[in-house]
């Protein structure tokens, strides 16, 4: 889960463009609902990093596809059939909470 950490400003949204394997770790936002995802992790060498892909981004859409209502599985379905680049659009002004038991995947 993230916690928001905003500015009075708002949360900071960022278009990005990220070639397969994105090399970040996604966790649902709140566990077994449909609320989308963010990134857990991010490795500094990855393709997702050097997009401007940051730890606690929540992803709000793929490909211009509105995710913020979708299951973890349901995200991951559409970034697996969504052709290399991928355009994303990420919320950034959370900060990451520490490792619960939800569900996580690599790409």
């Amino acid at each position: 889960r993230v916690l928001p950490l905003f500015s009075s400003a708002g949360p900071l949204l960022i278009d990005a463009t990220v070639e397969k394997p994105m090399g970040i770790v996604l966790e649902e936002n709140e566990e077994n609902e449909a609320k989308g995802v963010f990134c857990r992790e991010c490795d500094e060498d990855s393709a997702a990093y050097l997009a401007g892909v940051r730890p606690g981004d929540v992803i709000t859409s793929v490909a211009g596809m509105d995710t913020t209502a979708f299951t973890f599985d349901k995200v991951m379905e559409v970034l697996g059939e969504t052709e290399s680049p991928i355009s994303i659009t990420l919320q950034r002004g959370f900060v990451v909470e520490p490792m619960t038991e939800r569900s996580t995947a690599k790409i």
